[in-house]
């Protein structure tokens, strides 16, 4: 019978390193730089089959009073699960029993590829993937191409890892328009971006006109893929740009896989979906 029990952070370490492709979101440097982000403590979780390890999941767990509560961290798509390649759905579903049972409230995001749980109802959700090797123009829609071919040469892309702020000016700039707060609060959010760079785990990419940076990405880089995280632009081509210059950046250092990190906003997925990646469902459970 599958029984749980607590993981150390060697424990989990161990587990992550085992893990064929794991999302960067279950590195323990980024559940980490989450916690501390949030004011939160990492608690880890394993299933086992007799001694073996068959899956686990790090969670970012918020105390109020005497109840103990487990959202998926802000900016964070994906939750921290991994699954031995000998499991399957029913390791997950017994990880995802029991953190319903010990937390007043819970969700998981399973990253693409995770096993949903058996029997278990999950709303599904999207992102677009792509290879970056294979992301040429030729493959976009007509409107982007057009946009890229028009005004790449007005652009210089740079690789910037001291850009965290002026990223996060321009995302600002996108949260204000929608009348809302950067999450976690500015300070909060430009130290997280920041140690993850330290890490290794983000790098940061730019497009500059005259000096001025038009657009920005902290992208993540893990074993599995890079990621669309942290994203901010002026109005006008200089996103579309940036990304044209960053996909043969990325395939040259051996980069197979590039996720948007969700669609499913409308105005969002349609400017992703203009690349064209797949668009790939996961799955989202709420306790």
């Amino acid at each position: 019978m599958p029984h749980l029990q607590p993981l150390t952070p060697a424990g989990w370490q161990a587990a992550y390193d085992r893990a064929r492709r794991p999302v960067v979101f279950a590195a323990p440097a980024y559940l980490a730089a989450a916690a501390e982000a949030t004011g939160r403590t990492v608690e880890r979780i394993g299933v086992f089959e007799g001694d073996t390890l068959q899956a686990s999941v790090a969670l970012v767990v918020r105390r109020l009073g005497p109840l103990r509560m487990a959202p998926v961290p802000p900016v964070t798509p994906f939750s921290a699960v991994l699954v031995e390649d000998s499991a399957g759905s029913p390791a997950v579903q017994a990880l995802w029993a029991h953190v319903r049972e010990r937390y007043a409230s819970s969700a998981l995001h399973l990253a693409p590829g995770v096993p949903p749980p058996a029997g278990t109802p999950a709303q599904i959700l999207y992102t677009y993937r792509l290879d970056p090797a294979h992301a040429e123009p030729a493959t976009w829609s007509s409107s982007a191409r057009r946009l890229f071919r028009k005004h790449s040469a007005e652009f210089t892309f740079h690789a910037r890892p001291s850009a965290v702020p002026a990223v996060l000016d321009l995302l600002e700039l996108r949260y204000r328009a929608a009348g809302r707060d950067l999450p976690t609060g500015r300070p909060s959010l430009t130290h997280w971006a920041e140690t993850l760079v330290h890490a290794g785990l983000a790098r940061v990419y730019t497009v500059e006109q005259s000096g001025t940076i038009e657009a920005g990405l902290v992208a993540l880089i893990g074993r599995d893929a890079a990621y669309y995280w942290l994203a901010g632009s002026r109005p006008g081509p200089a996103m579309t740009v940036l990304l044209g210059h960053l996909w043969p950046h990325l395939a040259e250092a051996g980069i197979d896989t590039f996720d948007f990190v969700g669609a499913n906003t409308p105005a969002l997925a349609e400017f992703k979906r203009r690349f064209g990646g797949r668009l790939v469902p996961y799955g989202r459970l709420v306790g």
